[in-house]
């Protein structure tokens, strides 16, 4: 049979800022204001190669600009429990161009509206609780979106819209990492997944970045560490996901080839696990050795 060789060229830049300015809890309340900026281009290229020579595919290039403003006030309900809201607000900019596009494509990609704003207002809340002096329970929920852009399907390009994340979450801490003898924290989440993006192989075995349907991925985390003596730390910590796609797009449906029960959402790990050894020592006033 025929050999073919396909080849990605993919480039990227970023610059992004973030500052903020808070005041921890005191007198019965705290408060919290920032702002942020990203300016994102991401560019991929594609050929193939084959006995009669290279064939240029579809590219694509991604260009993203996100402003955000943020803030979160806390009071002390009573002592030992504390409670706060807050948002953030952000403004994207997003362009998308393509190349090595045929003029039906390049029609259907005006329609579609490769340049375009996304305004989002995204709310948080969240309680603790100190019932011991080394115990916090927490309780807390957030949103959160990512903005859409262009993808290369197959031989042409497409748009997938920003898909948007309701998180609720509850945990504990035990202990504080590095101070404490033992240090214990745990939690669990559950979190609705609207528009999900996802990287998965299309029919022809390429991959492609679409909107595959909603879901909800539960996930519970474990972490640990003990300090066995002055100069030896030991760590520990895994986390389960179970993520189900609820409701994917037909056209997920007819690529996946399976029935909407047993859907997974793709690149989420079902397991994770992870270990450390800190070890430090003093070698004078002035030096230290850390491994």
């Amino acid at each position: 049979g025929e050999t073919r060789q396909l080849r990605q060229r993919s480039k990227a830049r970023a610059l992004s800022n973030e500052t903020r300015l808070w005041r921890p809890m005191a007198d019965g309340y705290s408060w919290l204001v920032g702002f942020s900026s990203i300016r994102h281009r991401y560019r991929v290229d594609r050929d193939v190669q084959t006995p009669g020579g290279r064939f240029d595919l579809a590219g694509v290039e991604n260009e993203v600009g996100e402003t955000t403003v943020y803030g979160e006030a806390g009071v002390e309900i009573r002592k030992g429990l504390e409670g706060s809201l807050g948002a953030r607000f952000t403004h994207s900019e997003l362009s998308g161009s393509g190349e090595h596009l045929s003029p039906l494509v390049l029609a259907r990609l005006d329609e579609d509206d490769g340049e375009r704003e996304e305004n989002r207002l995204l709310p948080s809340f969240s309680l603790l609780a100190r019932p011991a002096e080394e115990l916090t329970l927490y309780a807390r929920y957030q949103q959160g979106f990512r903005p859409g852009g262009l993808s290369i399907a197959g031989d042409t390009v497409r748009l997938y819209r920003n898909d948007r994340l309701g998180t609720a979450e509850v945990g504990f801490r035990y202990g504080r990492p590095g101070v404490d003898r033992l240090d214990l924290q745990g939690g669990a989440t559950l979190s609705h997944w609207k528009d999900i993006q996802a990287d998965f192989l299309d029919a022809s075995g390429l991959p492609v970045t679409d909107n595959i349907g909603d879901g909800r991925v539960w996930t519970v985390t474990a972490n640990g560490g003990v300090r066995v003596t002055p100069e030896l730390r030991l760590e520990a910590g895994f986390a389960v996901n179970d993520g189900k796609i609820t409701k994917p797009t037909h056209a997920f449906t007819l690529l996946a080839g399976s029935d909407e029960g047993s859907m997974e959402i793709p690149n989420i790990a079902r397991f994770v696990g992870r270990g450390a050894i800190d070890w430090g020592t003093s070698l004078s006033t002035d030096w230290s050795l850390v491994a």
